[in-house]
């Protein structure tokens, strides 16, 4: 008769659960249990079976924003605003960075193409005066973050009488509506 050996671990020490979770790649501690029972491996339980620093490090994540307290109730009550760029690769015209224009209220994306960072100013100036002429309304408040390219156009924006809300530094999620549109 042909004798097959059962699949069981040959040592004698007794392995603590937590390091064989982290041997084998830190699943969940059911799943090792599991594998620690089907192939009878050496295994002592350990003091804190169920709590992994490794794995609470690893799947911890940001809290969510909260949602911004103002809501637009019409077109250009908000409108979004961010810079891409540099591409990696220069376009034939020689564009290499975009800027966008979000409507908070209809989520309509405007997209120009820049060589410069610098022509924000000039491009948003063509943009305040197409919008405001479509929809026969003034743009309210405009948001972005504090980069070089939006500081030049704060002051055009307050003499136009709209409000200028800037995103705290490092935090992109609070200008979401633009930077969600950089997705590739």
């Amino acid at each position: 008769p042909i004798h097959r050996p059962s699949p069981a671990a040959l040592t004698g020490e007794r392995i603590p659960t937590s390091s064989w979770h982290a041997r084998m790649g830190h699943p969940a501690f059911r799943t090792v249990q599991s594998i620690i029972s089907k192939y009878g491996l050496p295994s002592s339980p350990s003091s804190s079976s169920s709590v992994c620093s490794a794995c609470m490090k690893a799947k911890s994540h940001k809290l969510p924003f909260t949602l911004s307290p103002s809501v637009a109730s019409a077109p250009l009550d908000l409108v979004y605003s961010d810079v891409w760029g540099p591409a990696p690769v220069l376009s034939h015209a020689g564009f290499q960075y975009y800027v966008i224009f979000v409507d908070a209220y209809s989520k309509y994306t405007w997209l120009f193409l820049l060589k410069r960072k610098s022509d924000v100013y000039d491009i948003f100036c063509r943009f305040q005066t197409h919008v405001e002429r479509y929809f026969g309304r003034p743009i309210r408040q405009f948001h972005s973050d504090w980069g070089g390219e939006y500081q030049a156009l704060h002051r055009h924006l307050r003499s136009e009488g709209i409000l200028h809300r800037v995103s705290c530094p490092h935090t992109p999620e609070q200008n979401g509506s633009a930077e969600r549109k950089h997705r590739h």
